[in-house]
């Protein structure tokens, strides 16, 4: 973000007028969200309200970065479609990219990964048990599949295999990661390169996954529908769930209606 458009926002924001008058000298960088159960509603369908405050965000110079465990694919389409600034955090920080036309980036490849799944998908295999890979040919960092076993049965397994994976259960998937990948640690790195303060970004999720995402900002928030886990990192939460609660979070950081 150039120091230029940086000034614009910090100008839109403090001379805003509302009644919280720490609202009105907060500075915000930038904004980035979960999506699934963060921007869409309990049956995985987008919230349209939702999208409506991250076109108004674009439209006052506000980045808004998606961070999700989903593909970079899938994350170029959404960032078109949303109408968000393009930059994403793809396979829960494995994978991300800043801007439309920048590249790329991979974080760590997945041949561990490969490895570690390979021993689980035997162990399962031995007991007539098939795990359900989910977009493998799409990833470049993490191994996906179908959750249909408890996610402390499969640490147990992987511990006796490498103690260096970290095993993630999305409440949509499980997925297999080298540890110490999250979407925290990559928007960190985001951050420096595109000349954004940690302190004044909001950074909006859902589960588990978002933990180290909100836990490395200024301003860590949380939708109605969130883990136990999340709400305690969280600085702020809203009472609203899934798509409506950005808004609310939204409406609480910007003043939107004036």
């Amino acid at each position: 973000m150039l120091d230029e458009d940086k000034k614009e926002v910090n100008e839109y924001i403090d001379t805003k007028t509302t009644t919280n008058q720490s609202l009105k000298q907060r500075r915000i960088d930038a904004v980035v969200t979960d999506i699934d159960g963060t921007l869409t509603d309990n049956n995985r369908l987008i919230n349209i309200a939702a999208i409506e405050k991250i076109r108004w965000l674009t439209s006052q110079n506000v980045p808004v970065i998606l961070a999700s465990g989903n593909t970079a694919c899938l994350m170029h389409g959404v960032s078109r479609f949303f109408g968000s600034s393009g930059t994403f955090i793809a396979e829960n920080g494995g994978v991300y990219r800043i801007g439309f036309l920048g590249p790329v980036m991979v974080c760590s490849p997945r041949d561990l990964i490969f490895e570690a799944f390979e021993y689980l998908r035997r162990h399962y295999e031995n007991l007539g048990t098939p795990l359900n890979l989910y977009s493998y040919h799409e990833r470049f960092s993490d191994i996906a599949f179908e959750k249909t076993m408890p996610t402390e049965e499969i640490m147990s397994i992987l511990a006796h295999f490498d103690t260096n994976i970290t095993v993630l259960d999305t409440s949509f998937a499980i997925h297999l990661q080298k540890a110490g990948i999250n979407k925290g640690e990559t928007l960190k790195l985001i951050a420096k390169e595109m000349g954004l303060s940690l302190p004044h970004i909001v950074a909006i999720g859902d589960s588990i996954n978002d933990i180290e995402m909100i836990s490395s900002v200024g301003y860590g928030a949380c939708v109605g529908n969130s883990t136990p886990e999340l709400k305690s990192a969280a600085t702020y939460c809203a009472s609203a769930a899934y798509g409506d609660g950005f808004v609310e979070i939204i409406d609480h950081f910007f003043d939107t209606l004036s």
